[in-house]
């Protein structure tokens, strides 16, 4: 063996150096594959409770928009039926009717109070009009001179009109929220004289 191939050797002690330090970069590597691919998972789950959380974000918007939209019909609701309507749909109709205009439930109906009745809506002129005075004989209503003809259940500023006349407006919104709140109409159904087909 030449001088020369003696030099080109590498020590044991060296080549087995090298080799572990190969070993453990190796290792690391594997390691941090490992890590890597824990990591995308974990962003992956991430993700998805992101867009889980979005959408059940949209989902509590929309239900408040709706809650808040029911409370508002509620309300108008009530106002309807203190302010001596027995017909709610009627009433939302006209409204409707009146145009953009015409502002909230309440105020347009405090507007048709103040108003002539004769300058309201034809379907609901019988519940402004005030009460003439006149004499009652068997269930018909007769004008006294001056006064014009009215059906009992046309209603009064007292009490809300149909049934026996004898509860008032607020006695009525008292009964339409329990119906609303329980789904039973029976109550009210009474109260008001209308009865039910069989």
């Amino acid at each position: 063996m030449s001088d020369n191939d003696t030099d080109n050797r590498v020590p044991i002690a060296r080549l087995h150096q090298a080799t572990a330090k190969l070993e453990a970069a190796q290792a690391r590597v594997a390691e941090l594959e490992g890590q890597k691919a824990e990591l995308a998972r974990e962003v992956k789950g991430l993700r998805s409770k992101a867009e889980s959380h979005d959408s059940l974000v949209a989902t509590t918007q929309e239900q408040a928009k709706a809650i808040k939209a029911l409370e508002t019909a509620r309300a108008e609701d009530l106002a309807i039926v203190r302010a001596g309507f027995d017909d709610v749909e009627l009433v939302r109709f006209e409204h409707g009717r009146a145009g953009k205009d015409a502002g909230s439930i309440p105020d347009w109906l405090e507007g048709l109070r103040k108003g002539k009745a004769s300058d309201a809506p034809a379907n609901l002129q019988r519940y402004l009009e005030p009460p003439a005075t006149t004499t009652e004989t068997e269930g018909e209503t007769k004008p006294k001179a001056g006064g014009t003809t009215r059906t009992s259940n046309a209603g009064s500023p007292g009490t809300a009109p149909g049934g026996d006349g004898a509860r008032t407006q607020e006695q009525f919104a008292a009964l339409v929220q329990e119906a609303q709140s329980t789904g039973d109409w029976s109550r009210y159904m009474e109260a008001r004289g209308i009865k039910r087909d069989a």
